[in-house]
């Protein structure tokens, strides 16, 4: 499991890059689809917003996103923990 650090590093990251200020950190479900249109406490992103998440990752953390990866990347922990996964490679 990725670290509180960390997680709180992605969902920040996603907030900046996306300007995405209404999802508050505090009692956040890092398990949630980022992408569950009906999920009205969560992020509720689209196709062209996962593209600037594999951007922001690449950037800010120094691990590229593989291709067959993509449809892993669903939340918030499961970002956290490819990032943590991919440095330790």
């Amino acid at each position: 499991m990725p670290s509180k650090n960390l997680e709180q590093s992605v969902f920040e990251m996603i907030q900046s890059r996306l300007n995405i200020h209404y999802v508050m950190f505090e009692g956040y479900d890092f398990d949630s689809n980022i992408y569950d249109v009906d999920d009205e406490s969560g992020f509720q992103l689209d196709s062209v917003d996962s593209l600037e998440i594999v951007v922001g990752i690449s950037t800010e953390f120094g691990v590229i996103v593989e291709e067959n990866a993509f449809s892993q990347l669903v939340s918030i922990r499961s970002i956290a923990s490819y990032i943590e996964k991919r440095r330790n490679e």
